[in-house]
């Protein structure tokens, strides 16, 4: 499978970096003004990225996001990341990716679906990991979320998939907490 071609065909945006941040911001405003308030940076990267990326200027490293749709209706959120080896937490040789940036890389995007689901932060106050394979060095993650429903009291369920794009397995899936800090009983 060739992952530039996929990034393409299923119109895959880059997250800000530092090399190309003035480029990013402009091509994505329409979105990001979908988004009411201060959390949105409007000349930094935001520290996720540069944290799961390492902040590596690397052509074969994507970390990218896009909207999911239902017909002609948003419906989610998915990004996409090519795992390198500082996503490992092996010691030795590095060839799989480690829980913590599973699991960082779910939590952004459960993060990231609430925000433009909601039109405001929406912290999450718990978040439950279980992973199931594991994914190499080299191959590309793709986390979806697939639920995001009004629970009680202001919480929100959201539930999310991480797959192999290579392979086309499941990798683990997420369960999440969201609360509304806006909600008033």
């Amino acid at each position: 499978m060739n992952v530039q071609e996929y990034i393409k065909e299923k119109q895959f945006n880059p997250f800000a970096s530092d090399e190309n941040i003035g480029r990013v911001l402009k091509e994505q405003s329409d979105d990001r003004n979908l988004v009411k308030g201060p959390m949105m940076a409007k000349n930094k990267p935001s520290a996720f990225n540069q944290m799961i990326t390492c902040n590596w200027i690397d052509p074969d490293l994507f970390w990218g996001w896009r909207v999911k749709m239902d017909g002609d209706k948003p419906s989610g959120f998915v990004t996409l990341l090519t795992v390198k080896e500082f996503h490992s937490m092996q010691s030795d040789e590095r060839t799989i990716m480690g829980g913590p940036a599973l699991g960082a890389v779910a939590d952004a995007t459960c993060g990231i679906n609430t925000l433009f689901a909601m039109r405001r932060f929406c912290p999450i106050i718990k978040i439950e990991h279980y992973f199931q394979k594991q994914i190499k060095v080299g191959h590309t993650l793709i986390t979806e979320n697939i639920y995001l429903e009004k629970w009680k009291d202001g919480l929100y369920n959201a539930e999310g998939i991480q797959k192999c794009l290579e392979t086309g397995e499941q990798i683990g899936t997420y369960y999440a907490v969201c609360k509304d800090l806006k909600y008033k009983e």
